[in-house]
Parts: structure tokens; sequence; C-alpha cells
């Protein structure tokens, strides 16, 4: 009698890929040149490069990303932002959910 092998059915893994994280909250801060920006998940500042966060309607650039919590990041901005806009990330950080958009208040 011949015995034939098993087929093995390649790329069938059932387990779910992890959601990606995204901002919940962004608050700017008292001295209008940065915005606090809380996560869905964990990240890491330095993952991210500053210069991927930009607001609207001011063009205004993110220059320096520096970490707070384990859920929450500090972006830096050259010149004072206005009190109320819109954040948006559009980067290159795994994990991050790419392009997003948050409003930001005081």
């Amino acid at each position: 009698m011949v015995s034939y092998p098993e087929r093995r059915m390649r790329g069938q893994n059932t387990s779910a890929a992890a959601p990606l994280i995204q901002m919940i909250d962004a608050l700017r801060h008292t001295t209008n040149r940065h915005l606090n920006i809380t996560y869905s998940g964990t990240v890491t500042a330095a993952s991210f490069d500053p210069t991927a966060f930009n607001l609207a309607p001011q063009p205004e650039i993110g220059s320096t990303v520096i970490q707070l919590a384990a859920n929450e990041i500090r972006i830096f901005f050259v010149t004072t932002i206005n009190a109320n806009g819109l954040c948006n990330y559009n980067g290159s950080t795994p994990g991050i959910l790419t392009p997003q958009t948050i409003a930001y208040h005081s």
C-alpha cells in the first residue's frame, strides 16, 4: 500500500491582526507651542517622525516629539498654534493608523 503525505495549506493563519493604534485625544498645552496626544495603545516617541504631524487650518509642522506616558506623546511646534484646530498624522510608524486626523482643544 502506498502512503501519501498530508497536504499542508499555506497562508491559512486564523489569528486576527492586532488593531492599529489611533489618536484618542489632543490637548494644546498652555505654552501654545505643543500638543499632548493620547493614543489607544502603547506608543514610543522615538518611532515617530515629528514632520509627519501637521496642523490645519494653520500650516504648521511638528519639530520634536517626546514621551510623556506609555500611551502619550508631546509634539512641539516652532510657532504658537491656534487655540483649536486639527492635527493630522501621515507617517509610517508600524502599528499606527495612518493617515488620521483629530480635533485638538485647549
